[in-house]
């Protein structure tokens, strides 16, 4: 019975090109007239603000908003009007246009909410109007609530007229969620609302949202046209291989074990996101023999719960199948990230000063995100495992996405962001969304009222909010695995970020373990504690710390696997990326919180210049020079000039010219050297040489001398948590190019004073950094505790 009403229902709604477009068509037409114009312009009377809370700009990075404290790629000499100082040749007009910037401008990290989008500006400026009236707010969204559920029965017919066409996202409001994406001038509504009809494609060309940056793909392949038959047989071989492997193989009967209950679980309750389990022969009768292709169904360890059992998670491998290969789109997506409480934090401390109101924080979750999203082609997301209780390979339908297949990630964040757009626009709700996390951060009076916003917004999309993970309103909380510290924003106006220590701990366990077996156990591995070390670091780490290292493991990886359907035999570490993967193992429990500290900027910054020199065959072939101004010092212009030690010129890799790499040791060398100075400082530093400028900015360099010694710079920046800005100066006009040549007549006449310069090592990614990191990392005593001591 199952399978004959799961069959005639394919066959009702099968989803071709073609039919894809008429649904499309009926859609539109469906959406006109004038009750839903009446519907669509009274909501946009209540839009908390007219002009920021309509319309949209597509990003244009990997990321949505977020705070803003590390640099981009640095302004270069072929745009001189773009430069923060213009002057080209002469050294002291330079100086002086330098030192005055820094008195009158913002330093340019210190733009911590520059990037927030004007929805999120408008939604923190409307809380912030009700001054702590926590009885108006309440009043004000339950107000807003009711008008949006009575356009939602005014609308009741066209919804009905939707539903009627298959509509394969039943518990969805598409006629209400339409009305109010044209109402905010939102992307894509009306191809939005026939994705909710027709559900999401996941193969062919994914049309383009309008919400995600501009990054086209072409499909590889036609998978329609492909010969399904075959790579089943293959799946079900596999499968009753590693059943085979998996008598002998605790390890592996316990992954198909746990596997077999996810896929089984998925089937019960009152909201089953699958079906099954079926055989192939059965699976034949609901699509049709040969139009079905399926998805390798293997299980991920996730780590431990609290009560110490495994967590696992059941991926399908699109990828392997070729069913990824075959969607071609013209966007990738964009999100917000975990500096988002820092962000809105920053705003409300831009727009009113001291905010004396604390700041909260909750978090949301939506359980089974991807399968609440309806996918166009089901015939391409069945999904083959090993059933344990079978004993057998068996195949299980589903009406929603695979965790697992590429579009599943746009078509899961288009929803996502809608959902938050709307609740920013609508409700006033400051909130962001990664995926199917959602977090809130509104001041103490606002309560959970936009919480309840959320949550009504997520049942009226269909993708209702989990119970279990609703995290309340508190200072500190965790979002995406990072602590999220608001306790002292007032009065202190500082937000500070901390990874959870579990998750380092998982990380480095797995690391430690990789390095001791001097090797990963597949590619797949090496993508993913790569990324979950990239994300803690950009979540959590200070400037571009380990940004190198990690590139070289990268780089390593790409240059071994080559093709990417046969295993690789050479997983085995280079001494390089075992120097790589130990740095991450000593550094990681070692960073310190990422402080945003929003008054900090009160103080001028630190103008640094440096150069370096270097002449084959000259009685000193290598020398550098470091001129250092700090308003506050007591001698406050600073230098320093010297040849680069034989030691060090000897572990550079041979080759002609070594400016390169002598140029960005001598920037390295003034933050080695006075480590203290520098510290919880602003800098901009001048550089004259575009290789070294660009590396430096952007934490990595193809050379390995030169990005080895980029990482100990962002490691030292780490440790003493300084924000250093680098920007370009012409060689007339640096005056750090006099002392690398040891002419010290104008650092006379300016009253600068010598400092002595510690070398900073360039031989290693890991070697004797921790060691560094620990000592530099901690403030020195000042001399009245020294007494006390």
């Amino acid at each position: 019975m199952m399978i004959a009403m799961l069959a005639a229902r394919v066959s009702a709604v099968y989803m071709t090109p073609l039919r894809m477009a008429c649904v499309a068509a009926d859609v539109a037409k469906a959406l006109t007239g004038d009750v839903f114009e009446a519907e669509v312009a009274l909501l946009r009377s209540i839009l908390i603000c007219p002009e920021r809370s309509y319309g949209y700009d597509r990003p244009t990075t990997s990321r949505l908003q977020g705070v803003n404290e590390r640099q981009g790629l640095p302004t270069m000499p072929t745009s001189p009007e773009d430069l923060l100082v213009s002057v080209r040749d002469h050294v002291m007009p330079h100086v002086e246009a330098a030192i005055a910037l820094s008195e009158d401008m913002q330093h340019p990290l210190a733009r911590h909410s520059e990037s927030a989008r004007p929805d999120l500006v408008a939604a923190v400026e409307w809380v912030a109007g009700f001054a702590g009236d926590a009885a108006a707010l309440t009043e004000e969204r339950y107000r807003r609530l009711t008008t949006v559920r009575g356009v939602k029965g005014r609308l009741g017919d066209i919804e009905r007229r939707l539903q009627g066409m298959d509509s394969r996202s039943p518990r969805t409001s598409i006629a209400l969620i339409t009305a109010m994406s044209v109402a905010a001038g939102l992307p894509g509504a009306f191809d939005f609302a026939a994705c909710r009809v027709h559900g999401f494609p996941c193969v062919g060309h994914y049309r383009d949202t309008g919400w995600f940056r501009e990054c086209p793909k072409t499909a590889e392949w036609d998978v329609c046209a492909q010969k399904h038959a075959v790579e089943n047989a293959r799946v079900v071989a596999n499968l009753e291989a590693k059943a085979i492997k998996a008598r002998g193989d605790p390890a592996t009967r316990r992954e198909l074990e746990h596997v077999t209950r996810i896929t089984r679980d998925e089937t019960k309750g009152p909201n089953p996101t699958s079906s099954g389990p079926f055989t192939s022969a059965e699976v034949d009768g609901i699509y049709g023999a040969g139009e079905w292709r399926c998805l390798h169904g293997f299980g991920l360890f996730q780590g431990y719960r609290a009560d110490g059992t495994e967590k696992w998670r059941r991926c399908d491998n699109a990828r392997r199948s070729g069913t990824n290969a075959g969607v071609g789109a013209d966007e990738t997506i964009a999100c917000e990230d975990a500096t988002f409480p820092a962000l809105v934090a920053s705003i409300y401390y831009k727009v009113f000063g001291d905010w004396r109101r604390e700041l909260r924080l909750g978090t949301d979750d939506v359980a089974m995100a991807y399968r609440t999203a309806a996918c166009a082609h089901p015939e391409f997301t069945v999904v083959a495992i090993y059933d344990t209780d079978a004993e057998g390979v068996r195949f299980f339908t589903m009406t929603g996405h695979n965790f697992g297949l590429w579009t599943a990630v746009i078509s899961w964040n288009w929803i996502a962001q809608v959902v938050a757009a709307l609740a920013r626009r609508f409700f006033g709700c400051n909130v962001a969304a990664y995926f199917d996390d959602f977090a809130t951060v509104e001041p103490i009076f606002a309560g959970r009222t936009g919480k309840m916003v959320l949550h009504a917004l997520g049942e009226m999309m269909g993708s209702p909010f989990s119970s279990v993970k609703d995290e309340p309103m508190r200072t500190i909380n965790v979002f995406l695995g990072v602590v999220s510290d608001l306790s002292q924003f007032v009065p202190s106006a500082v937000v500070t970020l901390v990874p959870k220590p579990e998750r380092v701990k998982v990380i480095v366990a797995a690391l430690t373990a990789a390095v001791a077996a001097n090797h990963f156990e597949s590619w797949a591995d090496v993508a993913r504690w790569c990324g979950k070390v990239e994300y803690l670091a950009s979540s959590t780490g200070y400037g571009r710390c380990g940004r190198a290292p990690l590139s070289a493991i990268r780089a390593w990886a790409k240059s071994r696997r080559g093709d990417r359907h046969k295993p690789s035999d050479s997983h085995e570490f280079t001494a390089a990326v075992a120097e790589a993967i130990s740095f991450f193992i000593a550094l990681l429990p070692l960073i310190p919180p990422r402080k945003f500290c929003f008054r900090r900027r009160a103080r001028k910054p630190i103008i640094v210049y440096t150069d370096a020199m270097y002449t084959k065959g000259a009685a000193v072939p290598a020398a550098v020079g470091m001129c250092i101004y700090d308003p506050y010092a007591k001698d406050k212009w600073r230098h320093s000039s010297a040849e680069v030690p034989k030691w060090i010129m000897e572990k550079f890799k041979e080759r002609d010219q070594y400016i390169g790499q002598l140029e960005v040791i001598a920037a390295v060398a003034t933050y080695s050297s006075m480590p203290l100075e520098f510290r919880e400082r602003d800098v901009i530093h001048f550089i004259d040489n575009t290789g070294a400028l660009v590396g430096i900015a952007k934490g990595y360099s193809k050379d390995v001398d030169s990005a080895r010694l980029i990482n100990v710079f962002h490691t030292i920046a780490a440790a003493i948590m300084v924000n250093a800005w680098f920007e370009y100066v012409p060689s007339a006009a640096n005056i750090a190019d006099l002392p690398s040549r040891m002419d010290m007549e104008l650092l006379t006449q300016l009253g600068s004073v010598p400092f002595e310069i510690v070398w900073p090592d360039p031989s290693e990614w890991h070697g004797g950094l921790e060691d560094l990191f620990e000592r530099i990392s901690r403030p020195r005593a000042s001399r009245k505790r020294k007494r006390s001591l």
